[in-house]
């Protein structure tokens, strides 16, 4: 009997330890199935809240460039943005300094207009987590600003 006991009270320590360490990636995890395809930039944003940073990416051709043609990174439009606790900030090469977002509302809305340009675009969504330390995804959407693909979740150190 002692030895069951002793069992079980292993196995509740093991998971009071572990199980902490083990949520993020299983929170993430559930973030990541929830996008679909054809999803809106908005939908997307709403359903992946908690990051700690989200980068989005378009690659260009330049101007008059043929069909085909490579795209020029000096042309690539980018943005960075950071959040934590409803509060969010913005960079960008357009912006000559940080800009405040006071919610996620206004964040979401910054986003649409920056992501409608015609153009398509590739959001990397990054959580922290215990095990490993961070996450990452990306989304990809067309022109039209609707999910084309969702990237595999990524663990970092």
């Amino acid at each position: 009997m002692a030895v069951r006991r002793n069992t079980k009270i292993g196995l509740i320590v093991l998971a009071i330890i572990f199980g902490p360490m083990f949520y993020g990636c299983g929170r993430v995890e559930w973030k990541h199935s929830r996008i679909k395809p054809g999803m809106t930039v908005a939908q997307v944003l709403e359903v992946t809240d908690g990051w700690w940073a989200c980068t989005g990416y378009s690659e260009r051709a330049k101007p008059g460039a043929s069909l085909g043609e490579r795209p020029d990174p000096a042309q690539a439009q980018h943005f960075w943005l950071t959040g934590g606790e409803g509060r969010y900030s913005m960079s960008a090469k357009d912006l000559s300094e940080r800009q405040a977002i006071g919610s996620e509302a206004e964040m979401i809305k910054l986003v649409e207009q920056r992501m409608s340009d015609g153009h398509p675009w590739r959001l990397s969504f990054s959580y922290f987590a215990s095990v490993p330390p961070r996450i990452a995804f990306a989304v990809e959407f067309d022109a039209q600003g609707r999910v084309t693909a969702v990237g595999d979740t990524v663990g970092a150190d």
